[in-house]
């Protein structure tokens, strides 16, 4: 069975838009998880 290449590029293309989006996602629980902290911090001074 022959490719012609077309289906790997965008197989190619796809997984390195999912690596991104997986970066921005952890980066994004990161800073979640900062903020969930910070206000704990916060509530438990009051």
């Amino acid at each position: 069975m022959a490719l012609d290449g077309s289906g790997h590029d965008a197989v190619d293309t796809a997984r390195a838009s999912l690596q991104q989006a997986t970066q921005e996602l952890e980066d994004c629980l990161g800073a979640t998880m900062a903020a969930v902290e910070q206000a704990q911090q916060y509530s438990a001074a009051l």
